[in-house]
């Protein structure tokens, strides 16, 4: 009986320190400003808020790591850091990751919101691109040669992207990227939700410059969407399936002036 009760809280204290969550508030911890000069962690279950982040180095990022990595109410100023390859936010292997009110500052070609690994249930809520940041939100398979090694051929690079409330861009700004771009050509996407999407301007080098693309995803909805000043498509689908558009609103770019209304078909 003494056995079974001990087993019991033994238990029950695994799961609690499993389940634990942490909590970073940057006001508390760094009088309101945390400066990164590396790769800067937000580990499974850990909550960083409130506050700025600033990078000092081309070597800064944030990057979510595991279950559920939280960023809550801040600033990531990445100044005029030089890294294209490099993400602002990376996502590494998650499931669950939170994004929610944060702006994204700096004056550089960076990712704002990259991944390419795989993230699964990833919600991207109020985020504001207020910089001269060439791209927005990325997720590229076409990036890590070493999956096909690691997860076998066909394994998706994730499922469940919900992406609301998001705004892009400069009219000053001059780096060459996309607002947002799932591009899985070798190893999927799916089920993936757009709301409320801003795209003030986006410039164009070759293939670069598309409002909103999808490469090789299904199950996509994307609704009430704004995008201006497009150096390439404003919205773009290639071998995409179950995909359904509605309230698409295109003013001054690349390929026509349009909208888009309850469009619903195969791409």
């Amino acid at each position: 009986m003494k056995y079974s009760l001990f087993l019991s809280f033994f238990l029950l204290l695994t799961i609690h320190q499993a389940n634990a969550v942490t909590i970073i508030d940057i006001t508390v911890l760094y009088s309101g400003i945390l400066w990164i000069s590396e790769e800067y962690p937000i580990n499974a279950n850990t909550i960083v808020q409130n506050g700025i982040i600033k990078f000092s180095t081309n070597a800064a990022s944030v990057v979510f790591k595991g279950q559920i990595p939280t960023l809550k109410n801040v600033t990531v100023d990445s100044r005029q850091t030089s890294n294209p390859l490099k993400g602002i936010i990376e996502l590494q292997n998650t499931n669950g990751a939170l994004i929610q009110d944060v702006i994204i500052d700096g004056d550089n070609s960076r990712r704002s919101i990259y991944c390419n690994t795989s993230a699964n249930n990833t919600n991207i809520t109020n985020v504001d691109v207020v910089g001269k940041i060439a791209w927005g939100i990325l997720f590229d398979d076409m990036d890590n040669n070493t999956r096909a090694v690691v997860n076998g051929y066909n394994y998706p690079i994730g499922s469940g992207l919900y992406i609301n409330n998001f705004k892009f861009g400069r009219e000053d700004s001059t780096g060459a990227g996309d607002a947002i771009e799932i591009n899985c050509p070798r190893y999927r996407f799916k089920k993936i939700r757009v709301n409320n999407v801003l795209v003030r301007k986006t410039n164009r080098t070759d293939a670069n410059g598309l409002g909103i693309a999808f490469a090789q995803c299904s199950d996509v909805e994307v609704r009430n969407v704004e995008v201006r000043n497009t150096g390439h498509d404003s919205i773009h689908f290639e071998h995409s399936y179950d995909c359904f558009v509605e309230n698409f609103t295109i003013v001054k770019t690349f390929t026509a002036e349009s909208s888009i209304n309850g469009m619903s078909r195969e791409f």
